[in-house]
């Protein structure tokens, strides 16, 4: 995979990051197209990054294209990154670094490589997560006393509430990166400047589509919780009473 999202909050660690990958993937300072804007990112600056990301490297094999306060980027920009994000040319690199992941659209997600960085730089095991999916799918299949007792247990602590979804939205993010896949090629169009790409690929139906719905829904609970003072036993009921094990 050839795109990537770096969700960090420190800005420091995020460019000591971006120094080592540099130089593991031997990409020349020349060859590095960053995109910063404070306020927001918007479809002419995808259109910019599209004509980039054709060019042939200056002085290495692999180019860098590079978005910084990815959470900026406006719902057009997100939806016009998707064509690129999906299939890259194979000398480009993708990256996206945000401070709030939840910010983007789960289509954008489901075609990057996740990498979390904060000061310990501990990650979850694949163990850990494993037992979540199985959470996760007890929980869909629940009843509505199961799914009512567990939002009560949950909302008692509001910080282990948003521990608990993290780990949940991991486990989505996971499922939906390992199995939707590209089934048709992505078509360039010359019959524009910009080079145009247009997407051919069905768009997710069946279970992609409504695991993506359950990302989407953890992803608003999250921040609902995190930003708000709305009761977590409120929101946490609405979610699981939403949730079907029909997938």
């Amino acid at each position: 995979m050839q795109s990537f999202i770096i969700t960090v909050k420190n800005k420091k660690l995020a460019e000591e990051y971006l120094s080592n990958f540099y130089k593991e993937k031997n990409i020349s300072p020349f060859d590095i197209n960053v995109v910063e804007q404070e306020k927001s990112v918007g479809i002419e600056s995808i259109r910019i990054i599209q004509k980039n990301l054709y060019l042939t490297p200056i002085k290495d094999k692999l180019k860098a294209i590079v978005i910084k306060n990815a959470e900026t980027l406006t719902i057009e920009a997100q939806n016009a990154l998707l064509k690129i994000l999906e299939e890259p040319p194979p000398a480009a690199i993708i990256i996206l670094i945000t401070s709030n992941v939840d910010s983007l659209l789960p289509t954008v997600i489901s075609r990057c490589r996740i990498i979390e960085l904060n000061d310990k730089q501990s990650e979850y095991s694949k163990k850990e997560l494993d037992e979540y999916q199985k959470v996760l799918e007890t929980l869909m299949s629940a009843g509505i006393g199961e799914k009512l007792k567990l939002a009560q247990d949950l909302s008692g602590n509001k910080e282990e509430a948003l521990l608990w979804l993290k780990k949940m939205i991991l486990v989505l993010r996971n499922w939906i990166i390992e199995n939707i896949s590209v089934r048709q090629p992505i078509r360039l169009s010359s019959s524009s400047p910009s080079l145009r790409v247009e997407d051919s690929r069905p768009k997710p139906q069946g279970s992609e589509a409504k695991y993506l719905n359950l990302l989407t829904s953890f992803q608003k609970t999250h921040t609902i919780i995190s930003t708000t003072n709305v009761s977590p036993r409120l929101i946490l009921e609405n979610l699981f009473l939403r949730l079907s094990d029909k997938i």
